[in-house]
């Protein structure tokens, strides 16, 4: 009989912030296109964890396994629409921020180089001001 696992359900805030941690190291260090892959994470962790805070704890559990299985969560449309019917919705500020970074997707984990600084940069700070905007609803 194989064995079943429990799911458990990450820790998206703190995820989000060591994420963007590691970003900026990297930034610093000019590894520009690594700075943005993991800032992508970043987001993708800031944005599942409001999720989570505008859903009921009696279905959190479920949620969170939803929102974490398969490809679509790291879809930034996707969680933006979980957003939505969690009555959230995203000021224009923080979609203009979420267009600057919509371009991010697991697949960069495949790239080489080093990328540029300017929209390594760029990117970092949008991910950046997108948790903070988070940090204040969670």
């Amino acid at each position: 009989m194989a064995s079943q696992r429990k799911f458990h359900c990450p820790d998206f805030r703190r995820a989000a912030g060591q994420r963007l941690t590691a970003a900026e190291y990297l930034l610093r260090a000019e590894l520009f296109l690594d700075a943005m892959y993991l800032a992508g994470y970043g987001v993708e962790c800031a944005l599942k964890a409001l999720i989570l805070a505008r859903t009921p704890l009696k279905k959190r559990a479920v949620k969170c396994k939803e929102i974490s299985t398969g490809n679509k969560g790291h879809d930034f449309e996707f969680l933006k629409a979980e957003l939505k019917k969690a009555q959230c919705s995203l000021p224009p500020e923080i979609l203009k921020l979420m267009g600057r970074v919509a371009e991010w997707t697991t697949d960069w984990r495949y790239k080489v180089g080093l990328g540029k600084h300017q929209p390594a940069k760029d990117f970092f700070d949008a991910a950046s001001q997108i948790r903070g905007w988070v940090e204040e609803r969670v």
